[in-house]
């Protein structure tokens, strides 16, 4: 019966291909969300209306659209490189990086059902668990409980018989990656924290991607970067790296952080 429920979820797995502009490689991704995750045990009710869940589902089974923006943005800063994919979701952030040559990277993610049913294939689709077993982690949970996670070399993903736990990973990061986050004004403090906590203070950044507002949630880039400038200013400098405008929707931005030297 496992082996049968096993075979009937390939034949369910539907993927599609990015391929980004001047790169030869191409990232794949599970598109058929509703269809695998009906397989799999979940311990809340999602709902594909439904984007976020306040402090039970923080979206990342959705392809947010600033993901694509950040792809497409093509930063070639990871080449042997600790990089850590935060709110990852389908981990695009993090398989590109792994593709650009990053030496380690974590996968994080509020939801293990994430992580497990999503970020776990996309991972298998682009590079076979075999070569790079120790050279991925993966974390779930509220970003606040991160670094004490790092400091016990918490891996917090299954274990079959293609991959093992990775428990080497580093607490500190050169790059973290991070896409549509500002969305809630709770997470505002929380990126400062973890830029002081697990970013590298020597050369460290962090790259985020957002929306200019989020309607009806509260959060907004021009909010988030006075929020900066109040508080942090001596403590970091931030600049906004490409600014996304096609006319046909809501702008974007691609936001740097990096502490002061």
């Amino acid at each position: 019966m496992e082996e049968e429920n096993q075979e009937n979820q390939k034949q369910v797995i539907e993927t599609k291909k990015i391929q980004l502009e001047n790169r030869l490689k191409s990232i794949e991704y599970v598109t058929n969300i509703r269809q695998v995750i009906n397989l799999q045990q979940m311990s809340f009710q999602y709902n594909e209306k439904n984007d976020i869940i306040k402090n039970v589902y923080e979206g990342g089974f959705k392809l947010w659209e600033c993901t694509l923006d950040l792809l497409q943005e093509g930063q070639n800063i990871f080449q042997d490189k600790n990089v850590i994919d935060l709110g990852c979701g389908h981990g695009l952030l993090g398989l590109y990086a792994m593709q650009e040559g990053a030496k380690q990277t974590v996968f994080a993610d509020f939801n293990i059902e994430v992580l497990n049913m999503v970020t776990k294939k996309n991972l298998e689709l682009n590079f076979g668990f075999e070569k790079i077993n120790k050279k991925v982690a993966f974390l779930s949970g509220d970003w606040e409980n991160l670094p004490e996670k790092m400091k016990q070399k918490q891996n917090d993903i299954e274990v079959d018989e293609n991959f093992s736990k990775n428990t080497s990973y580093p607490e500190i990061f050169d790059v973290l990656l991070m896409s549509e986050v500002i969305y809630n004004q709770d997470n505002y403090q929380k990126i400062v924290n973890l830029c002081k906590n697990i970013m590298n203070p020597n050369g460290g950044i962090c790259i985020l991607a957002n929306k200019l507002f989020y309607f009806g949630c509260g959060g907004s880039m021009p909010e988030f970067t006075e929020f900066l400038e109040k508080n942090y200013a001596e403590i970091f400098e931030f600049e906004t790296l490409e600014f996304i405008n096609n006319k046909k929707g809501n702008k974007r931005e691609i936001f740097g952080i990096r502490r002061r030297q």
